[in-house]
């Protein structure tokens, strides 16, 4: 597994699954233990933090999809009763043990969690902020999983919800984050993402590079990186907060009418390609 250390004591392991699928192990190296973020495949989920000397001591569910959660009920059984199974409060998760939602915070050894509440591509979707507390702080960055709400150069689909939603959840609480902080999302979907970007934005120089980076990266099969900054510098969903993104929409002054023909245009396009 390739690993994104923040610092010797937070650090983040992504386990690969499904087709497409990131989970990931958020650990304090100090105590040994971990989170699991979305482990869809649990045997891979357990097998990676065995290799790490991680104990996993918490679930972090991001949304009800069960490409997300659906492997709850069997690493909950493999874990034991102590171990939360924590998800969104408005999104019927099944399993989960520990409802939560915007403000709560979870403590993992000497990192703090903070749930973000993002609903639109499911009613009760979360995203997780990870940070080392504040005595720990040496200037690190904090980490964020943001499921299928932002992915990088792209966001999920709007399924049941609005663009309001979506913009608000990409432009304001995701958006509100430090631009240095590490976005680790539930899909890499990053190369056709970034080539959607730049039927755009074709003149986008972060965007032309990241693509460069993604399939490079791909190629080796190895994790894509982004951060809060990096995305706003390319993904078009991120930027239809910007004038040059809402003039290509013909939508001026409003961003969530952008968002929406950004994401209409994305589909449009996918589908174009499989003619």
């Amino acid at each position: 597994h390739s690993r994104a250390s923040p610092s010797a004591v937070m650090e983040v392991v992504p386990v690969p699954s499904l087709s497409d699928n990131y989970a990931y192990l958020l650990a304090d190296r100090a105590s040994g233990t971990c989170a699991a973020v979305d482990p869809v495949e649990p045997a891979k989920v357990l097998r990676a933090a065995e290799e790490s000397g991680l104990r996993v001591v918490m679930v972090l569910t991001t949304h009800s999809h069960w490409d997300h959660s659906g492997g709850n009920a069997e690493i909950a059984s493999k874990l034991g009763d102590g171990v939360p199974i924590v998800a969104g409060r408005n999104d019927g998760v099944e399993t989960c043990t520990k409802p939560v939602g915007h403000g709560d915070v979870l403590e993992l050894g000497r990192i703090s969690i903070s749930v973000l509440d993002t609903p639109c591509h499911t009613a009760g979707h979360v995203c997780y902020l990870a940070k080392l507390n504040a005595e720990d702080q040496v200037a690190e960055p904090g980490v964020v999983f943001t499921g299928d709400t932002l992915f990088v150069g792209g966001s999920g689909n709007l399924n049941s919800g609005t663009p309001e939603q979506m913009a608000h959840a990409l432009h304001s609480v995701l958006g509100g984050l430090p631009d240095e902080t590490r976005v680790f999302c539930g899909h890499n979907y990053t190369a056709k993402n970034l080539r959607w970007a730049l039927q755009i934005e074709p003149e986008n120089r972060a965007a032309q590079e990241k693509l460069q980076q993604a399939e490079e990266l791909d190629s080796r099969k190895e994790f894509i990186h982004s951060t809060i900054g990096q995305e706003k510098s390319f993904n078009p969903f991120m930027r239809a907060a910007l004038s040059s993104i809402q003039e290509w929409a013909g939508t001026p002054g409003d961003a969530s009418a952008a968002l929406l023909k950004v994401r209409q245009g994305k589909d449009a396009w996918g589908r174009s390609l499989q003619l």
